[in-house]
């Protein structure tokens, strides 16, 4: 008799610990956000969005890179696509869309900006989500 669990109960630990698209997008946003909202940056001489982007777990790395290129020239920050920063408790998730490896999860930063709605998007990765892009959605 064997001591270590069947097969069935390690896939069903496995798949419980993985992360959906919408909670790697929330965590994301709320580390990302309170980042910015700190002082944390302050001691490292970095743009508060690039120390964040640095600090904060979610975005693939491909993504991360070309958020970090000293050449790229932002108006707005490209994580929300905005020049002010919203409050971590003004994120919402409205809705996701799952298709096999890839995600799109849609975001507003109610009520600071009910209308400015931004697309997530998500490739799994080895089992893991990362954020690949976000997009300004227009109306």
């Amino acid at each position: 008799m064997s001591n270590r669990p069947d097969n069935k109960e390690e896939e069903r630990s496995t798949e419980e610990n993985i992360e959906s698209p919408e909670e790697v997008v929330s965590g994301f946003y709320s580390c990302y956000l309170g980042c910015n909202q700190g002082n944390e940056y302050v001691k490292s001489k970095e743009s508060p969005g690039d120390f964040c982007v640095k600090k904060c777990d979610g975005l693939s790395e491909v993504f991360k890179q070309r958020l970090l290129r000293p050449d790229e020239v932002r108006l707005a920050d490209m994580i929300i696509w905005a020049s002010d920063v919203p409050d971590i408790d003004n994120v919402t998730i409205v809705s996701a869309q799952v298709d096999s490896g890839e995600a799109v999860v849609f975001i507003n930063f109610s009520p600071f900006w009910p209308d400015h709605r931004l697309k997530v998007y998500l490739e799994s990765v080895s089992g893991q989500w990362e954020i690949t892009n976000v997009k300004d959605v227009i109306r």
